[in-house]
Parts: C-alpha cells; sequence; structure tokens
C-alpha cells in the first residue's frame, strides 16, 4: 500500500511540473497551499505550490534562489512584504503606494510585485459599498495588512479613519499615510475606553492584528455592548474561522466578514495574476473551511453567506 501512494505522488509532480511557493517566518501555519494546490486540480494545472519558511535575514538569498531554480511565482507574508520589494524588478502602483508586496510573478527571470491585499480586503465589503461611503472607520492595527487596508478604504469613499495601536510610532506612520491618501486620519492609541465609545457611532471595525488567532491568544477590547448593531465588523484573522471579536459583534447583531473571505480573494487574484485564470471563490472557501474543521477550528454553528 505504501509504495502504491508513492506512485500516485510520483506520476503529479513531474520534471514539467511548475512550482510555485508561500514564503514566511514561521510558515507552518498557512493555508494558502491548501488553497492553491486545490486551485490547480479544479482547473488541471500541472503546477504544485508549496511553503518555504525564510527567516529575515535569508531574504535576499532566497529571492535568488527563486530566480536561479525558475519558480514561477510566489506569495509573500509577515515579515517579508515590505522588504522584498528591493529585490524585485518591478512593482505595480498599488505595491508601490503601500510599500508592500504579497504576490510576485517570475516572468522569464524578471520578478514583478503585486498586492492583492487590497482587492481581498474590498470584495466581501462590495455589497456595503453605499453604507460606507462617507462613513467612519475603526482600524485596529498597523502592520502591513492595514496599510494595505487603508488604501481600500480610500477607494471605498470612507470619510474617517480612527487608527488604535499599541505601538506610537507605527500608529502615527499609519495616520500619515492616512492622511497623504486625503483621508481624515487619527491616531487614538490603543485605549480600551475609547475604542468601545467609538464602536458606538463608527460604520466598520477592523481587526488588523492577530488579537484573536489561534497559537496567538487574546482578544481586541471590544464589546458586544458597545458595537452598533448597524455596523459591519471585519477580522481579518481566519483561524478560528470566528473569533473572538466576530462573536462579540454577532451578539450585537452587526454583520459579520471573517478573515477566511479576504484570505481566499486575495488568493484568486493571486492566482489569476500567475495563470490568467480568476477562480470561483466557493470551492476555495470550502477546502479552507475542511481543513480548518479539520484542525477543530470551525464551530459547527458557523453560517457562512451564499455566493
Amino acid at each position: 500500500m505504501i509504495l502504491q501512494r508513492v506512485s500516485i505522488v510520483e506520476l503529479r509532480i513531474r520534471a514539467s511540473t511548475g512550482v510555485y511557493c508561500i514564503i514566511g517566518y514561521p510558515i507552518a501555519h498557512s493555508l494558502s497551499p491548501v488553497i492553491h494546490n486545490h486551485a490547480f486540480r479544479l482547473y488541471g494545472i500541472d503546477a504544485v505550490y508549496v511553503a518555504f519558511e525564510v527567516r529575515p535575514e535569508m531574504l535576499e538569498v532566497a529571492v535568488n534562489g527563486i530566480r536561479a531554480l525558475g519558480i514561477k511565482g510566489l506569495t509573500v507574508t509577515i515579515p517579508h512584504k515590505e522588504r522584498i520589494v528591493a529585490y524585485l524588478d518591478y512593482i505595480d502602483d498599488v505595491a508601490k503606494s503601500i510599500g508592500a508586496v504579497n504576490t510576485v510573478k517570475n516572468e522569464d527571470g524578471r520578478l514583478l510585485g503585486y498586492n492583492t491585499d487590497v482587492w481581498g480586503f474590498l470584495e466581501p465589503l462590495k455589497p456595503y459599498t453605499s453604507k460606507l461611503k462617507g462613513g467612519s472607520v475603526l482600524l485596529i492595527g498597523a502592520g502591513g495588512a492595514a496599510r494595505a487596508i487603508v488604501y481600500a478604504l480610500k477607494s471605498l469613499g470612507v470619510t474617517r479613519v480612527y487608527i488604535a495601536n499599541r505601538t506610537a510610532d507605527r500608529g502615527l506612520l499609519m495616520e500619515k499615510y492616512a492622511l497623504s491618501l486625503g483621508l481624515d486620519a487619527k491616531y487614538i492609541g490603543f485605549d480600551e475606553i475609547y475604542m468601545n465609545e467609538l464602536s458606538r457611532s463608527v460604520d466598520l471595525i477592523v481587526n488588523a492584528t492577530p488579537l484573536g488567532m489561534h497559537g496567538v491568544g487574546g482578544r481586541v477590547p471590544i464589546g458586544s455592548d458597545y458595537i452598533n448593531k448597524d455596523a459591519i465588523v471585519y477580522d481579518i484573522v481566519y483561524n478560528p474561522l470566528e473569533t473572538p471579536l466576530l462573536m462579540e459583534a454577532k451578539k450585537a447583531g452587526a454583520i459579520t466578514i471573517p478573515g477566511i473571505e479576504m484570505l481566499v480573494f486575495q488568493a484568486i487574484l493571486a492566482f489569476e495574476i500567475w495563470t490568467g485564470i480568476r477562480p470561483e471563490p466557493k470551492p476555495l472557501r470550502d477546502v479552507v473551511i475542511k481543513a480548518l474543521k479539520h484542525q477543530g477550528q470551525v464551530n459547527e454553528n458557523y453560517i457562512r453567506k451564499k455566493d
């Protein structure tokens, strides 16, 4: 039986098989291989997607290795999204504004950088565009993902952004970036009382920190009693599927958007950049939920929207 399994793998991966990857540190938690390998199978593409753990000091060496090995495309996650820009041959205007790349295409040895986090964040908000235009947002976090989110909020027509972050220098940098885009932005520190008060009035609350993530723990300090029932609460953490913040928002009767949506949609655009094919979201969402369920991170009462 073991020999039979080995032979099946050998048949699927040949010398002609295209190789794609994700780089980050740490990387063992990533579900991107689940998504992209499923998409390759769905569309009959002879390719495989693997995860490489790359320490920060080895990033330049890793990028040179990607060129040398002819790896056809990659996705980039923490902590490399900003530093990888220096090693690429081209970055598109969105990635240039954000200063971060999460998708790279290898085009005959030229490495082309893109940021699909913006579209990945925006796509689940499409039904609420009119609700958010001219509205206000409480953004929790000031890292690379938050920067992409600020760019996305500008395109939504949001007027005011409150930025909550524990580290003042990063929070103030995010405030400066938001102001440069023409948003009315204010850094507010990480004061629980202030965040709860703002939660009563803002149209959108976004968690762009790891708080609530499986293996990280903690929670965003906003309770259901303070969340406006007419608000949208969006948590980019996807493991567990229903985070502590989303559970509080659900108690308040607010609209909730789980991080799996951004994960799937940013992956869809990356796949299209590499292959020219835009996958349907449902099969990819389903395979992620299956993987999370296997890890015990899905509440059986969780109900997702139909496509």
